[in-house]
């Protein structure tokens, strides 16, 4: 007999009464709504103190804490095997651990480790590891109990690993499986997907099947909740494409609704963990850029429908499951924390401050743990942003905080921690000071001490012959650099090649003025690209730098410090000897549609008799809008560069599926089957695999190194600049390298000192495109291979043209 687990019908979030509960036994905490109603120290001052009661240094993994019956749990990897561990929540003593399997490595922008957090159901704990085992643990001694596998099932694992949390409901052990999603371009398997259940109800005692339901529908990182509509308690569990209402007694599926959400969302339907706003209303992530309230109501008929009250993007961009309180909505606009009204979609504000992360609500205030793994406390109210503590805990985090038996458990990437909250001095914390050189910081002085702040800050600016800012930081091979902004704005931040890829950094403004700054410290010879973001919302160059570009995101500022060097290649005077571009349109059996080629002709090509090297470019479009490639070919041709044809060839699709996913073999085929082949018959080429190239940047690099080894003989050399790679894509090149014979074949590739990474995701270009030239090195090519000061995109790329021309066809060859 498996025990019977009474649950309290939920109540309405938007009016949360006063119950407690002192644990917080699994994903989402007590009721999946991510909220501890009761008194505690929180409730007591305005004034409080957080302190570490007890810490661990841990393995990676994304696994939150549960707490239940003094037990403290969650997942992690020691980098051999995932493991559940078990401490005392009083006082931090570890319990007992115990392997689930072997460690999943991280990959394509994700940390090693387990991404689901464990279950604590009476005297087990359920655990799913990332790559699908399934486990009992006794709670008392970490004995395994029972274990299953969900491929047993006939589920495939997504991408990054399961991540579903089970729950436990009615006492039934509630656990999601399903087909993982196919990504963007990938064709089915044959025969299709398998016929995978959606969902799962389990004895926690034994881990017995009790009862399954749906079939082929996908699921991602989602994970089922408790719920309650028109008074009946049941399990909702949302999937890519529908959302399921259940009883989990009995696994009777009282409906199931198309939700409509964007397909390939992961930050929205692939991610989406939806949020009870009453008895019949959900927020849901329905998308990348925005998300939406629908409305459960039933139909004359006596089924039910979906309807949407509202959609916008208030709440967008973001793994962070957001919180409903008191009528609201907190969580966060891409990296902002935001409050949201939670019937009309109203935004009430939106903050800078603490950062991006994860909350919860605990006795009316926010508890958020940044990425940063900064602890904050702050006021759950509608009017504004208000921080009362905060306190440095761990590293890096991806995981929203517990709150049970009185204390804040937090779960960093490297380390767990219990924080208790005391009565006791307020600690806060704004904007750490940025590094300022000599003179910035003379003035900053100058103008804290004046009473006429404006008259000093006009005066100072009125000095400056360009913008940014440089000037010395006493080394020969560093400079700081202050990027200045003044107008009228709440909010100012940067991005740019100096900063983390898809982050940005808060400029500080000048206390009593309209002017706003940010420093950093580049190389002496750097070149960056960046550009200003106001109130949150608007992108736009630094209107104080004349120096401007166009990239994939818009236009862009960029600057150049001291020891870097303009390149002449992209004057803006015509050359005298012009080439021309004319378009020709190729037929393909590999793609359904024909393929538009620009084809560059090279100065006095009709009065000639001659023939050429040909360059096929990937992703043509981009280098001849946004690369200015005819202007470098015209510039160099005849002066450091052969005579040569160049071959622009456009991409379709906006992903990549060509480029770096599941169409490159067919990419690779046409580019060899069909575009070759029309080239040399059209025009007057050199048509030998020495006398061809392959050319990329980014995502077009890598399509450009792949299709050499997937077709050799093709070409027989490859320039490849800041070559996309993250995991999957590095893995499927070594794969081609790896399984090609040798072929006489040399290769380019340049990378920038300030080229794409994210520590926060894992993953950094620079250092993927060393190992890949380390790589091919080791299997005997012929590679050239350098670090530039330099970023990505084509504000840097186009700088470097003419090396990589100079390279590949160097005059008189």
């Amino acid at each position: 007999m498996r025990p019977l687990v009474q649950i309290a019908a939920l109540i309405a979030i938007v009016s949360l009464p006063g119950t407690t509960s002192a644990d917080w036994p699994s994903f989402r905490g007590p009721r999946s709504a991510n909220v501890f109603v009761g008194e505690t120290s929180l409730g007591e001052s305005s004034a409080i103190t957080l302190e570490v009661v007890w810490k661990h240094e841990l393995g990676s993994g994304y696994s939150a804490v549960s707490v239940a019956d003094g037990h403290a749990v969650t997942l992690f990897s020691d980098g051999q095997d995932d493991l559940a561990v078990a401490f005392d929540a009083a006082t931090g003593r570890e319990l007992w651990r115990a392997r689930i399997a072997k460690t999943h490595k991280g990959h394509n922008g994700s940390h090693d480790g387990p991404i689901s957090t464990p279950l604590i159901a009476g005297e087990r704990v359920v655990a799913l590891g990332p790559l699908g085992d399934l486990v009992g643990f006794d709670l008392r001694t970490g004995e395994r109990a029972w274990a299953t596998h969900l491929q047993e099932l006939d589920s495939m694992r997504p991408l990054y690993g399961y991540g579903s949390s089970p729950i436990l409901v009615d006492g039934v052990v509630v656990v999601q499986v399903g087909a993982a999603a196919p990504m963007p371009g990938q064709m089915p398997p044959p025969g299709g997907f398998p016929p995978a259940p959606t969902v799962i109800g389990l004895d926690p005692e034994d881990g017995s099947l009790l009862w399954k339901v749906g079939e082929r529908d996908t699921v991602n990182y989602q994970s089922p909740m408790t719920t309650s509509v028109a008074g009946r308690d049941l399990v909702l569990v949302p999937t890519d494409r529908y959302l399921y209402g259940i009883v989990a007694e009995s696994g009777d599926v009282l409906w199931n609704l198309e939700h409509g959400g964007e397909f390939y969302a992961g930050a929205g339907t692939q991610s989406m963990n939806p949020v009870a706003l009453g008895d019949d209303h959900f927020f849901v992530t329905d998308a990348n850029d925005s998300s939406s309230v629908v409305k459960l109501t039933g139909t004359a008929d006596g089924q039910m429908e979906l309807q949407k009250v509202w959609s916008g993007r208030s709440i967008r961009s973001t793994y962070t499951v957001p919180i409903a309180y008191e009528g609201n909505l907190y969580g966060y606009n891409s990296r902002f924390l935001t409050a949201v009204d939670a019937m009309s979609g109203e935004m009430r504000w939106r903050s800078r401050q603490p950062g991006d992360g994860s909350l919860i609500v605990v006795d009316g205030h926010l508890v958020i743990l940044t990425k940063k793994g900064r602890l904050h406390i702050a006021k759950a109210t509608p009017e504004a942003y208000q921080e009362i503590a905060a306190l440095d805990v761990v590293d890096l985090s991806w995981t929203a905080p517990s709150f049970a038996d009185g204390k804040i458990f937090v779960r960093g990437l490297g380390a767990i921690a219990a924080v208790k909250v005391t009565s006791g001095r307020a600690e806060t914390k704004g904007p750490a000071q940025q590094v300022a050189g000599e003179r910035f910081n003379a003035f900053l002085k100058q103008v804290a001490g004046s009473d006429a702040k404006k008259e000093v800050v006009d005066q100072f600016l009125s000095e400056q012959a360009s913008m940014p800012l440089i000037e010395s930081s006493g080394a020969a091979d560093e400079v700081i650099v202050h990027f200045l902004y003044r107008g009228d704005a709440h909010d100012m931040g940067i991005a740019g090649d100096m900063i983390a890829s898809r982050q940005e950094e808060p400029m500080i403004q000048v206390e009593g003025t309209d002017l706003f700054y940010y420093s950093t410290r580049l190389q002496n010879d750097a070149h960056i690209s960046y550009h200003l973001i106001k109130d949150f919302e608007e992108r736009m160059v630094d209107p104080r730098n004349p120096n401007r570009a166009r990239d994939f995101m818009g236009e862009v500022s960029w600057a150049g410090m001291p020891g870097w060097q303009a390149p002449t290649h992209l004057s803006e005077a015509a050359a005298e000897r012009q080439g021309r571009v004319e378009s020709i349109v190729v037929d393909s059996q590999h793609f359904p549609e024909p393929r538009k080629v620009d084809v560059y002709l090279p100065p006095g090509y009709d009065k000639s008799e001659d023939r050429y090297p040909v360059a096929y470019v990937h992703a043509g479009k981009a280098a001849l809008g946004l690369g200015g490639w005819k202007q470098t070919l015209d510039h160099l041709i005849g002066r450091s560069v052969s005579p040569m044809i160049a071959v622009f060839i456009e991409t379709t699709g906006g992903r990549g599926e060509e480029l770096v996913f599941f169409q490159r073999d067919a990419y690779a085929a046409m580019l060899a089957e069909e575009i070759v082949p029309t080239v040399d018959e059209r025009y007057r080429t050199l048509a030998t695999a020495e006398s061809r190239a392959n050319v990329g940047a980014g995502m077009a690099g890598c399509a450009a190194i792949y299709s050499a080894f997937r077709r050799p003989g093709l070409v027989g050399k490859v320039a490849s600049q800041s070559t996309f790679l993250l995991t999957l894509q590095a893995g499927f090149l070594a794969q081609v390298i790896g399984s090609t014979p040798p072929q006489p074949l040399s290769l380019l590739m340049e990378w920038g000192a300030y080229d794409q990474r994210s520590e926060n995701e894992a993953w950094d270009f620079r250092l993927e495109n060393q190992r890949l030239a380390e790589m091919l090195r080791a299997r005997g090519y012929d590679v050239s291979s350098r670090e530039v000061p330099e970023g990505s995109g084509w504000a840097s790329w186009r700088n470097r043209t003419d090396d990589l021309l100079e390279w590949l066809f160097p005059l008189g060859e």
